[in-house]
C-alpha cells in the first residue's frame, strides 16, 4: 500500500503505466482515487497515471493532535 506522508497526514496513491506522468486529482469531500477508475485505466496505456486520495478519503489518513483545551484539531 504506497502512502506518502504530506503536512501531518498519510496520502494513499495509486501509479499506473509509464509515459509523461499525468496527476488525477479527486474533487468532492469524499474525493477517492476510484472515482477516475473509468479513465485511469484508459489513461495509463499512453501516460504515467498517479491518482490519491484526499485526506479523511479513502485510505488516506489525517493525524490529530490535542489542544489545550482538549479538544481536538487537525494538525
Amino acid at each position: 500500500m504506497p502512502i506518502a506522508k504530506v503536512n501531518g497526514a498519510e496520502m494513499y496513491y495509486e501509479e499506473a503505466g509509464s509515459g509523461s506522468p499525468l496527476i488525477l486529482s479527486p474533487g468532492g469531500l469524499q474525493g477517492v482515487l476510484s472515482s477516475y477508475q473509468p479513465v485511469s485505466t484508459k489513461l495509463s496505456q499512453a501516460h504515467r497515471v498517479i491518482t490519491y486520495d484526499r485526506r479523511f478519503g479513502g485510505q488516506s489518513k489525517r493525524l490529530f493532535e490535542k489542544s489545550g483545551n482538549e479538544r481536538f484539531r487537525p494538525m
